[in-house]
């Protein structure tokens, strides 16, 4: 199945979420990359359509739905959790559908010992109406409410989501820091000479028959391999060279083709300090902000 998955509201700018006893914004991300991680050990596509910083409500709700739309989804999840003085868990789709999987998301939370506040129609929320595949938002459980909070658990709250999505769950080791100050890495990093060696690496050892030009274009993008702990070659050090490029800390070794445990602490700061899933694989989602 492929799943996309919106950790709902903006970590700055336009669209923060509700705030309470712990903030809705950092909460969707305690949540998310664990849904996300447990998805992907289970063999699942997942395509993060999440938005961290938005000049405007409207621009990150349309951002959101055009990831969506644009990822040939089975299923697009939105996380949210709620506040304004109630308890409980809700879940919204269109015309408050109760397809399976949405019913069986909701079971799973009251399960945990929420509130149950049912399935409700959600055709006047964007996400919900405007999504190609069939879509649920799901309000967690309220901030401002003592009892849901001292009740909470991400990794349970995870668990039952995706059990609920899919019909099993896995164990996750997926966490989340809030940032708390701009990253020496979130400097532009666009060398073409560093993209001909990626081009470069990925022929030599790969065969993907790239153009040796420098440009970052769709048929680079779609060769770049998912590169993880143990891995040796010319693409692990290109890798290595960008990630000292930012800033990153790869001790003594420095750029020597060998992911080691020194590149792995870098890999998981790195996906830290970009909000991505702190899992030390080098995928999709790491290679774009890598590049971008």
């Amino acid at each position: 199945m492929r799943i996309g998955i919106d950790m709902g509201h903006t970590l700055s700018g336009s669209d923060y979420g509700a705030v309470g006893y712990r903030k809705e914004t950092n909460l969707t991300r305690e949540v998310g990359f664990k849904v996300m991680q447990k998805l992907e050990k289970l063999g699942h596509a997942v395509v993060n359509c999440t938005v961290d910083s938005a000049s405007s409500v409207s621009s990150s709700l349309s951002t959101r739905v055009r990831k969506a739309n644009s990822g040939n989804l089975d299923l697009f999840i939105s996380l949210h959790f709620n506040a304004g003085g109630g308890t409980g868990v809700e879940i919204y789709t269109y015309g408050a559908s109760k397809f399976s999987q949405a019913t069986s998301v909701l079971n799973n939370i009251v399960g945990l010992g929420y509130r149950n506040r049912g399935i409700k129609d959600g055709k006047n929320l964007y996400v919900v109406r405007s999504t190609d595949p069939k879509a649920m938002l799901i309000e967690c459980c309220f901030v401002d409410s003592k009892n849901d909070m001292n009740m909470f658990s991400a990794e349970k709250m995870a668990d039952a989501i995706v059990k609920g999505l899919v019909g099993k769950t896995i164990k996750s080791n997926a966490s989340y820091n809030p940032p708390s100050k701009p990253s020496s890495s979130s400097k532009k990093y666009s060398s073409s000479s560093t993209i001909k060696k990626l081009q470069k690496a990925l022929n030599s050892s790969y065969n993907k028959g790239l153009a040796e030009d420098g440009i970052l274009g769709p048929k680079t993008k779609a060769a770049l391999i998912t590169i993880k702990q143990g891995a040796k070659g010319s693409l692990v050090k290109v890798l290595q060279e960008i990630l000292i490029s930012k800033k990153y800390n790869l001790g003594g070794h420095g750029a020597d083709g060998v992911f080691g445990s020194m590149t792995k602490k870098a890999v998981m700061k790195f996906q830290q300090d970009k909000n991505l899933l702190i899992d030390a694989i080098v995928g999709p989602n790491t290679w774009s902000a890598l590049l971008r």
